[in-house]
């Protein structure tokens, strides 16, 4: 008659020299415990046994900014590893804390690819495979480190690919360039050209135009070059050009430049055919040149012209009824107000 073998507990599991201290995630079977002998804590992880092989490469390869594995044990189909306890704050709350400059951003991203490049030089290589800011530490001492490592897996021979860490180091980068680094990137269009570049070479699915390592990611990243001071006085001049161009022109599309021109020559030639009834060739000139700047500042205003509707009363209110009658109403007041003073200075000429 055969017993029924009994099953281990998981202190036995460990050799007796560990005891359970906390659970730190339960999802993911994660918890400290405490060796016995020395009283130092680690973090204890239970893992498929598959996973052995990668973490060996781990332990031996013994990384900087990796968790040092003290040691593992096997049991069945499970696999639980000893490895230094990290104490340190995630990026994430980092990230969420204030807003970082866009050097500090640069910084952390070569600072997370030089944590990945050795990894990724190990044979076979070692993906991370769920990189994000929750799991990129910036330790108590000062020093960054990457946690919560997936350990690669072979499957049929096939080597395991870097450009999953490289496509997640590409959202990381997103998200910084979304937060305190936007304005950075919004005011120098070079610098935010080379970033878009870059988080799209990150993030491609073209795999002719993906970075092929992180080192070739963080040389682009330190390559990145802010506008010259020339090129920041030529993107002035174009603004100003810009936000000073009359309606029609502001866009400079083609098609609404040619609608522009035809208005305004539509507006010259019907101001210079009404008949005013002037006595003389001075009066006559001087009103129809009043009537066609009238029609020039209606049509500005109408237009919001330098954001003229917001300074007016009703034509600012956000009721789009009231709007509307604001718009119409200044537009009226205003053309006949020029054409008053066309009047009067065409008395001049009488």
């Amino acid at each position: 008659m055969s017993r029924k073998k009994k099953q281990k507990t998981e202190e036995e599991i460990l050799g007796g020299r560990y005891e359970h201290v906390a659970d730190i995630d339960r999802d993911h079977r994660v918890a400290l415990v405490k060796k016995k002998d020395t009283d130092e804590i680690f973090a204890k992880k239970t893992l498929s046994a598959n996973k052995k092989a990668g973490y060996d490469l781990i332990k031996a390869a013994r990384l900087h900014g990796v968790p040092r594995i003290e040691e593992m044990f096997e049991d069945g189909n499970s696999l639980y590893v000893i490895e230094e306890y990290i104490e340190g704050t995630p990026l994430m709350d980092i990230m969420a804390a204030r807003d970082l400059t866009l050097d500090e951003a640069i910084k952390i991203v070569c600072g997370i690819c030089d944590l990945l490049s050795p990894l990724h030089g190990l044979t076979p290589p070692i993906i991370h495979g769920d990189l994000n800011p929750n799991n990129i530490l910036m330790g108590d001492d000062g020093e960054m480190h990457i946690v919560d490592l997936s350990a690669p897996q072979q499957v049929a021979g096939e080597t395991p690919d870097p450009f999953i860490d490289i496509k997640a180091v590409g959202f990381i980068l997103k998200a910084f360039s979304h937060g305190g680094p936007k304005k950075e990137l919004a005011s120098d269009k070079k610098l935010g050209e080379q970033m878009a570049h870059i988080i799209d070479r990150c993030t491609t699915k073209i795999p002719d135009e993906r970075y092929r390592t992180v080192l070739e990611l963080k040389s682009d990243l330190l390559a990145m070059e802010p506008m010259s001071a020339s090129d920041v006085l030529k993107d002035q001049v174009a603004a100003g050009a810009k936000n000073f161009a009359p309606p029609g022109f502001r866009t400079r599309r083609p098609w609404k430049m040619i609608v522009g021109l035809l208005a305004y020559f539509l507006m010259f030639i019907v101001a210079f055919n009404i008949d005013f009834g002037a006595k003389t060739g001075g009066q006559d000139m001087c009103e129809r040149l009043f009537c066609f700047a009238a029609f020039i500042c209606a049509a500005l205003f109408a237009m919001d012209y330098l954001g003229a509707h917001s300074q007016m009363p009703f034509s600012s209110s956000e009721k789009p009824g009231l709007r509307i009658f604001g718009i119409i109403l200044w537009t009226i007041i205003i053309f006949v107000v020029v054409m008053s003073v066309g009047g009067l200075i065409s008395m001049i000429f009488a």
